[in-house]
């Protein structure tokens, strides 16, 4: 797992050594399974859950499947109470790592990326709302015209952020 030294200062902040080891793969994880499907043109893309409400039957042959799947595949978990962060993160490195392992089994000829990005409400509340943290998760398969996310610095960005890349040769 990689990880923006903004995400192993979180870490550090609640004691938590190594995500990876401590990560919670949720008792209903197969809620997350990953789901493989076609467009039009018989291009694959992969899904989770219901896809955040895409329409899924019939996918132009024109559309870029990776932005696709980058709208589709968002899983959000969130908080209300800042002494569950350390669970809300383990919690969702178990999501990606659960992924991950469905991915190398299922889907090995696929290059992906499982990203996740933390983040809270804090700079926006005011008076009468109530505190959210939370973590978006999402993967894309990884095409040759894709450029969703620019790896280079990532380790640099400022929201703590953590990644899987998966299936690269």
């Amino acid at each position: 797992m990689h990880m923006s030294y903004s995400m192993q200062e979180l870490l550090h902040a609640y004691e938590i050594t190594d995500l990876e080891k401590a990560a919670h793969i949720p008792a209903r994880a197969r809620r997350f399974r990953i789901w493989k499907k076609a467009d039009l043109s018989g291009r694959p893309f992969w899904g989770v859950l219901n896809f955040c409400g895409i329409d899924t039957s019939a996918v132009s042959a024109d559309r870029q499947l990776g932005w696709l799947e980058w709208d589709g595949n968002e899983v959000y978990l969130n908080t209300a109470d800042a002494a569950e962060i350390p669970t809300l993160l383990k919690r969702a490195a178990g999501i990606m790592k659960y992924w991950k392992k469905q991915l190398e089994r299922d889907y090995p000829e696929t290059p992906f990326v499982i990203f996740a990005s933390y983040g809270d409400n804090l700079e926006f509340i005011e008076d009468g709302d109530d505190e959210e943290y939370y973590v978006n998760m999402r993967f894309f398969a990884l095409r040759n015209s894709d450029t969703l996310l620019d790896f280079d610095g990532m380790e640099n960005n400022a929201q703590p952020v953590m990644w899987y890349c998966c299936n690269f040769r």
